[in-house]
């Protein structure tokens, strides 16, 4: 199996897991049938790919092409299924798959009338609250998100927070671009480390946000006891040692589990790679 097609396998079985969540919902006694038609679809549009589109791009496509998982359930909710059967003895949710697999295949227009208008999604910035070092929150009633542990992986990030924009590195880092967050696994497979970019709107515990400056950052976390000039500034991890390039400058704050990338004065990153991050 290629690597190419183990990645569309990875993507693929989230999405039949989020299908079969959705069905649990609504207890539906005929779960197993409509995950293997679903199934069925995918692999058909998997196969109809050309070989240059065959990448997570492609795969994307296809899933967004199939809709939202918890429609499965919405669409089936709307009928008496139990013991509904046509003339020919089909029952009733057949139809209503045979109608799913036409809105993939050619943009079945009278399914799409009765889907119900979906909720549009929060920013991560809005259900994500970050806390790092001895500073963690007591949320029993979260789910959470847990730097190092073996169970925390990409499909465990991808069931809470849905597909991202795009996987790098191999299927290592899920880029959240339209939120700013990107997430990075280490090669066991958990996560390592949370990139926020420029585009994260949120904000730390202790106010530090994007928006901030170095001297918001040194005055929060500590001074820099030390500034040195560096020709490669990734792996600096010496207590805060401000090291810089440049405009380009990197400070490690271990205790925190904080690194923080400087542009000139402002904040152009920051990485958490301790703690937990808690999803509302």
């Amino acid at each position: 199996m290629t690597s190419e097609h183990l990645q569309w396998q990875k993507l693929k079985n989230n999405y039949l897991k989020q299908v079969e969540q959705a069905l649990a919902s609504i207890g539906h006694p005929k779960n197993s049938d409509i995950l293997k038609d679903v199934d069925s679809h995918l692999e058909t549009k998997f196969n109809e790919l050309p070989p240059e589109h065959k990448n997570w791009e492609g795969y994307h496509k296809i899933l967004i092409e199939m809709g939202p998982p918890e429609e499965y359930a919405e669409l089936l909710a709307e009928v008496n299924i139990p013991a509904m059967k046509n003339k020919s003895g089909i029952n009733k949710y057949l139809v209503i798959i045979v109608a799913i697999g036409l809105t993939v295949i050619g943009g079945y227009l009278t399914l799409k009338k009765i889907r119900k208008p979906q909720p549009q999604a929060k920013p991560l910035s809005q259900i994500l609250e970050f806390s790092t070092g001895d500073d963690v929150l007591e949320r029993q009633d979260a789910d959470k998100i847990i730097f190092g542990e073996s169970w925390c992986t990409t499909d465990y990030v991808i069931s809470l927070l849905g597909n991202p924009f795009r996987i790098d590195s191999d299927g290592r880092m899920l880029r959240y671009t339209d939120n700013g967050i990107d997430f990075w696994f280490s090669k066991n497979g958990s996560l390592s480390e949370v990139h926020l970019n420029k585009s994260y709107k949120g904000q730390l515990k202790a106010g530090i946000s994007l928006t901030s400056t170095s001297r918001d950052v040194f005055s929060e976390y500590g001074q820099p006891v030390n500034i040195l000039q560096a020709t490669n500034l990734h792996r600096k991890n010496d207590e805060r040692i401000l090291y810089q390039k440049g405009n380009i400058s990197r400070i490690y704050y271990g205790k925190h589990g904080l690194i923080f990338w400087f542009n000139n004065d402002a904040i152009n990153q920051i990485v958490f790679f301790k703690g937990t991050i808690f999803v509302e």
